[in-house]
């Protein structure tokens, strides 16, 4: 019956050379074999989410700013969509179901509408906000709500001015897209 070799016998006769490098070469194999043990997945793919992004709420006074709820709405999904990580619901399904909830459209999300709203369109989080107009500023401020429990898990606003309303879109997209780095 063979024995395995034992340390010493391995390296008898060997050069001063040879032991040190059979040394470096057994030291690279077990620091391999720990990284790997320590760090099963070198590269981690991030979590894949659905979003709805619902038009947000008019909270001026103001009917000739009510193009803003939808605005504000498309300009967050066309940024999601580009990021990969994330589905986007599509708008007539959002519509449908504010119909079904008999909801107005812009309306503020609460828990339990947000509950319900996630099981219907089948998403992890629902994106809700809401605008307000003073003098030449435009104040948004948006949610993000996590859908199974209807929590609110991030909350951010912007201000900016009306004559610039794409760089506000910009600044809330950011944001947001931040709040899913946490």
């Amino acid at each position: 019956m063979k024995h395995l070799m034992t340390f010493d016998e391995t390296l008898k006769g060997a050069t001063i050379k040879g032991r040190l490098l059979f040394l470096v070469f057994w030291f690279f194999i077990i620091s391999c074999a720990h990284h790997l043990i320590k760090e099963p997945s070198i590269v981690t793919q991030p979590a894949h989410m659905t979003i709805a992004v619902l038009p947000f709420k008019n909270l001026s006074n103001d009917e000739k700013l009510n193009w803003l709820s939808e605005g504000i709405a498309e300009s967050i999904t066309t940024e999601f969509a580009k990021d990969k990580k994330f589905t986007i619901v599509e708008k007539s399904q959002i519509d449908k179901i504010y119909k079904e909830l008999v909801f107005g459209l812009g309306e503020l999300v609460d828990p339990a509408t947000a509950q319900e709203m996630g099981k219907m369109l089948d998403c992890d989080s629902i994106i809700s906000g809401s605008f307000q107009k003073s003098g030449k500023k435009i104040k948004v401020d948006a949610r993000r709500i996590e859908s199974k429990t209807g929590k609110v898990y991030e909350a951010v606003s912007v201000i900016g001015s009306e004559d610039n309303i794409f760089a506000l879109y910009e600044k809330l997209t950011k944001k947001l897209l931040e709040s899913f780095e946490k």
